[in-house]
């Protein structure tokens, strides 16, 4: 779930191939888009737009949905041999967008150039399992923050032709097993290099990391005698010093000075 950053609706996206939008100012909420035989994974949405959104499939298609138009009109690429895990649009250009698949890469694409997996900008292919996230850096897009099974967390850096290449690299137990949600590396939106992570380690905590760190150990750890659980989900507040953070089971833990 999201909001989305320039209208008052929360959208949502699920296993059940529904993409629903919660409208608060009217108190309406619309099933907007729907797929019989496939799931959705993540969506996102282009720079700048209101009305379109891309969505990224168990079978490795996405599609470009624009609301306004029929279902028919909306465009679907085939761009992983395998399902895509998350897809995130860069925070500044409008056509660029990245996605990460069960196929073990993380690719850059152009949306004016889409044609199928052959028409990628870049491809990082140095995870050796399945990378459940990759999201641009939130000030710049300068960044792609990758979360994969082969328990690593890489901060991949955009060369000036797209291509992506191992800025930091740390080491991350990320085995949560099909029990728990995967962990999903989460930039900090007001600087844009810093970000968060759960953490299969007992005491239960949250791990925060650096970009330009040197060290391969979190910067800082967060502990409370509370908080007794594995954080699968973490999320900053856009303004304040807020983190909250979500489990398996249904609970929200909220962190704040």
């Amino acid at each position: 779930m999201c909001f989305h950053p320039t209208r008052n609706d929360l959208m949502s996206c699920g296993a059940d191939g529904t993409f629903k939008r919660a409208d608060f100012n009217t108190c309406v909420f619309d099933e907007i888009y729907a797929s019989n035989d496939r799931g959705i994974n993540s969506f996102s949405y282009p720079y700048n737009s209101r009305e379109t959104f891309l969505l990224a499939f168990t079978d490795g298609h996405m599609t470009v949905l624009d609301t306004r138009e029929s279902k028919s009109k909306n465009t679907s690429h085939l761009c992983h041999t395998k399902a895509i895990k998350c897809i995130d649009c860069h925070p500044a250009n409008e056509y660029l967008f990245c996605t990460s698949s069960a196929d073990a890469t993380v690719a850059i694409w152009d949306l004016r150039r889409i044609k199928g997996m052959k028409s990628k900008l870049g491809t990082f292919q140095g995870h050796n399992r399945s990378v459940t996230s990759a999201y641009f850096s939130p000030l710049d897009g300068k960044y792609v923050l990758s979360t994969s099974w082969d328990d690593t967390v890489k901060v991949l850096e955009q060369t000036s032709s797209s291509k992506l290449e191992v800025k930091r690299n740390f080491r991350h137990f990320n085995q949560t097993n099909r029990w728990l949600s995967a962990f999903k590396a989460t930039w900090d939106p007001r600087n844009g290099r810093g970000f968060v992570i759960g953490s299969m380690l007992a005491n239960r905590r949250i791990q925060f990391y650096h970009v330009e760190q040197r060290t391969k150990a979190p910067l800082l750890e967060m502990f409370n005698e509370n908080f007794t659980t594995i954080a699968s989900t973490n999320v900053f507040h856009p303004s304040k010093n807020i983190i909250a953070s979500g489990n398996s089971s249904g609970k929200v833990f909220v962190w704040s000075e």
